[in-house]
């Protein structure tokens, strides 16, 4: 096919044919907000045709343009009338009413429109369904939050609490004192190889809610970031304030574990508790091993222990 056939083809298409031909919803407006065109994109993401829409002004329509807090933008400063006013272009995710009565989320584009002298005679906007996107979005939020926590518990998994160990590390060089505990549950193979795993799931579950609840966001002694690092071993890294010294956090967290306990087929299962500074000079090996062996000196002594 030589090039002047191509043009000639190419010629007999019309501007309207190209808009109607697009999945983006296109619609032009007056400075009023009168409808002047709409095209099928536009119809096939509301329902609404052509023949509903055009001549109305567009604050009239059933569409009605939510912001993400259920704002009616078509009572005040929509999109359009921003681009209007502004004469620059507006982007935005609103939500619209469709046909069948249901909220649909739209991306709008909007752009004033100018005769030759320069004076704004309208605006066009152009839209698009982004629902699927939402979609999309939540499941990957869904999967990153999978690919971070422990399923069993929904505490940070052992790779994510690196991570934490890591920012403690470096926190600590810039002076916050950062705190790591470790948590073990005594007696917790015998559970397994006597009760059963699913009693054993069953505890770990049961002593999780209580670290959570111990542990909390809220508490102003301490801001926590907790995991489950193995299979009965529980870490958790503190950022605590100045005035808080060995022996008050020492004290404050035998007064958390307290009590600490939960029954199964074996009897009463309780924890061994050991805490350690991190020091700026630290790696993470460091900071585990000292902190193992406090943990290890806890199940001898049945006492929460500190090794700095």
């Amino acid at each position: 096919m030589n090039k002047e056939k191509i043009f000639s083809e190419i010629a007999v298409i019309t501007m309207e044919d190209i808009l109607n031909n697009t999945a983006t919803g296109i619609y032009f407006v007056t400075p009023t907000r009168q409808i002047l065109y709409w095209n099928k994109g536009a119809e096939e993401i509301t329902g609404f045709s052509e023949g509903e829409i055009i001549g109305k002004k567009c604050f009239e329509t059933p569409l009605r343009h939510l912001d993400d807090k259920g704002t009616n933008l078509c009572e005040g400063r929509c999109p359009l009338v921003e681009a209007i006013e502004k004469r620059e272009k507006v982007e935005k995710k609103v939500w619209v009413h469709t046909k069948e009565g249901k909220l649909k989320h739209i991306v709008v584009k909007t752009v004033p429109m100018y005769d030759k002298s320069g004076n704004v005679v309208g605006a066009v906007e152009t839209f698009d369904d982004i629902s699927l996107l939402d979609k999309l979005e939540k499941v990957n939020k869904k999967l990153k939050e999978l690919s971070v926590r422990d399923p069993l518990t929904n505490l940070y998994n052992k790779r994510e609490m690196y991570f934490h160990l890591k920012r403690a590390i470096a926190k600590s060089s810039r002076g916050t004192k950062m705190v790591v505990i470790f948590i073990d549950l005594n007696k917790f193979k015998k559970i397994n190889d006597i009760c059963g795993h699913l009693e054993g799931d069953r505890i770990i579950k049961e002593f999780s809610e209580k670290i959570k609840r111990a542990f909390r966001e809220e508490d102003m002694l301490f801001r926590p970031q907790t995991s489950r690092f193995g299979g009965d071993e529980f870490v958790v890294v503190l950022e605590v304030g100045e005035f808080v010294d060995e022996k008050m956090l020492t004290n404050r967290i035998e007064e958390i574990v307290k009590g600490f306990s939960a029954k199964s087929c074996i009897g009463e299962i309780n924890m061994a508790v050991g805490i350690t500074y991190v020091k700026p000079t630290d790696d993470i090996e460091k900071i585990l091993k000292r902190v193992d062996s406090a943990m290890y000196k806890s199940k001898e002594s049945g006492k929460v222990e500190f090794i700095k």
